[in-house]
């Protein structure tokens, strides 16, 4: 999974710690029974919504389910709330492409907002030997440089698909070493979480 709090300060902080129990306690309780990842954060939503009541602050993210197949390929159960949709690198076409859900009029929705639409649907995707998955929060595509420009979604795309020979660490380090080199001598104004999933 991978979660991130809207906003800054005691407020964030706040719902973070909120959200990371209730997180764990309801994925836990759901997943062994074998809930789809999108009713289980469906429940998550109900369940912040409930606890923190006045803060508006609110989450987006990404339940993951993986599981091995005969043929050694993976099967990845995803379900989104709002969060940036995953890259992935297919070995096979070599080539980098943003995951994207079936139904065109999918409603991904946050969470921890009341009143508002939103459709946590469950999708799927193959992974083959030599696929690699990227998941990450906004503060890594939307870090700016001193001119103000975005470190930006193809650039992330750009580094996956030339390096995607090292190890799943190795393309990390590449990674934020070029953030960095972008980012240098401007502030940040958002923190960057990545993850990265490779198939061997």
């Amino acid at each position: 999974s991978l979660f991130d709090a809207s906003g800054h300060g005691v407020a964030a902080s706040l719902v973070t710690m909120l959200s990371e129990n209730i997180i764990r306690q309801v994925y836990l309780e759901e997943y062994h029974k074998k809930v789809a990842l999108g009713k289980i954060l469906t429940d998550i939503n109900t369940s912040l919504i409930d606890a923190k009541g006045a803060i508006d602050n609110f989450l987006t993210g990404i339940l993951l389910g993986i599981k091995d197949k005969n043929d050694g390929s993976s099967k990845v159960s995803i379900a989104n709330a709002g969060h940036p949709r995953p890259f992935i690198y297919k070995s096979k076409e070599d080539m980098v492409m943003e995951i994207q859900p079936p139904n065109a009029d999918y409603i991904f929705g946050p969470i921890g907002i009341n009143g508002i639409e939103f459709d946590y649907l469950d999708y799927e995707i193959n992974m083959q030997s030599g696929d690699i998955l990227l998941l990450y929060t906004d503060g890594l595509t939307e870090t700016m440089n001193i001119h103000r420009e975005d470190f930006g979604k193809s650039s992330v795309q750009a580094l996956l698909q030339r390096n995607h020979s090292k190890s799943a660490q190795e393309i990390l380090n590449v990674i934020i070493k070029k953030l960095n080199e972008h980012s240098s001598g401007a502030p940040r104004s958002d923190d960057v979480t990545t993850i990265i999933i490779k198939r061997k």
